[in-house]
């Protein structure tokens, strides 16, 4: 603190030579009480303004330790801040704009009673955020969210630090913010700190893939369908990025449990998708061993005809030759139901026998020869004489 006031009575000398002589304002200030220096800083421009506010941070950052917490001293705080002329905080000197950042940073950690004085603060600063260097403060912000408990806080400060954080915070912010949102502490706030989150991926990707591999299946689905449902403000490769990290997360969750919810799938439908959409072939061998988990879902029961549809199709465009051969054993076991009416749907069929086609490997030639003998639908019949003519030799 003794620093702190020390910068604080360096930067008033600095900018002392600002003041206008003999102003009636400046001279209200020194004379008067509390409710009069307020009143001054509040009604001063200019070169008054940077004296006043400066001279008022200054006080009141004394004053705190002496009156504690005290309405008129959070008044007094809150319109010096507020009054800071932001056209000065742009164009002053690199020193003078740290030492300013400086005072702003230990009005909210001095006054942590006054939820008024610190949301002033957090507004004031995002307002001038071109004109610092945010790093330290962000930095500062999360911290606090660690160390308090958010759900005893006053909410229109949790969400003026969520905001904060949302436009300056680091990769660091990424990991507070999800875990606000994951242990539920501010229900209330769920959909600004999704928001947050969107935003703050842009640079935390690795954080969002380290909490995909290392959370509850469960949790990272949850996560994902949060970057699913806007990817259009997501890059290709964050959105990829996760889509491959969730897929290879739910290998090993089939794996155990040899289920999958109808959400889950859902969500999983999208990822697959999304590599689809963007030719993620650096995926193949993941979507090859998905692919064969799925096939077991599928035979149980537990996976809809529709998504499997999807994902045999997208086999061609992500994974192509690799696909090959589980397709292949996926056909040769379709036939080998064939013999009984109905057990095989034909749109399954189908998409197997064209995705083999439009890869075409010569490796699949004898299965579709083979599909061309059973007693299919005349569709699947034609579309296996097709893929037999598109095979590469």
């Amino acid at each position: 603190m003794r620093k702190l006031i020390s910068a604080v009575l360096i930067f008033c000398t600095c900018v002392f030579s600002f003041a206008q002589e003999g102003s009636k304002l400046i001279e209200k200030y020194v004379k008067g009480n509390i409710s009069d220096k307020t009143a001054a800083v509040r009604e001063a421009s200019g070169n008054d303004a940077v004296w006043l506010s400066t001279n008022a941070i200054s006080f009141v950052l004394q004053s705190k330790q002496i009156l504690k917490n005290d309405r008129d001293l959070d008044g007094l705080a809150v319109a010096a801040v507020l009054s800071f002329p932001a056209d000065y905080i742009k164009t002053t000197s690199l020193q003078n704009r740290e030492l300013i950042l400086d005072n702003f940073m230990g009005l909210f950690k001095s006054f942590g009673g006054s939820t008024t004085v610190q949301t002033a603060v957090l507004n004031k600063t995002l307002a001038c955020k071109q004109s610092f260097s945010l790093y330290e403060f962000s930095s500062m912000i999360n911290t606090y969210l660690v160390a308090n408990d958010v759900s005893k806080l006053d909410p229109g400060l949790v969400k003026s630090m969520i905001l904060f954080l949302e436009e300056t915070g680091n990769s660091e912010s990424f990991n507070v913010i999800y875990s606000l949102r994951s242990n539920n502490m501010v229900p209330a706030l769920n959909n600004e700190l999704d928001e947050a989150l969107l935003i703050l991926l842009g640079n935390s990707l690795n954080e969002a893939v380290t909490i995909i591999k290392n959370t509850e299946f469960s949790q990272a689905v949850d996560l994902c369908s949060l970057f699913f449902a806007k990817k259009d403000k997501i890059s290709k490769n964050s959105l990829c990025n996760i889509a491959e990290n969730l897929i290879s997360k739910s290998i090993l969750y089939m794996e155990n449990t040899q289920s999958l919810s109808k959400e889950n799938e859902k969500v999983l439908d999208e990822a697959v998708g999304i590599l689809n959409e963007f030719k993620w072939t650096r995926s193949a061998d993941l979507l090859v061993s998905y692919f064969k988990n799925i096939n077991v879902l599928y035979d149980n029961g537990m996976y809809s005809e529709e998504n499997y549809i999807r994902l045999i199709r997208s086999l061609n465009t992500v994974s192509s030759v690799k696909a090959v051969s589980p397709l292949i054993e996926t056909l040769s076991l379709m036939n080998s139901r064939a013999e009984t009416p109905g057990s095989v749907p034909g749109e399954v069929v189908l998409a197997v026998v064209q995705t083999l086609g439009a890869i075409g490997d010569k490796s699949a030639f004898d299965v579709l020869l083979a599909t061309t003998y059973y007693n299919y639908p005349e569709k699947v019949l034609s579309a296996a004489q097709l893929a037999l003519a598109e095979l590469k030799w």
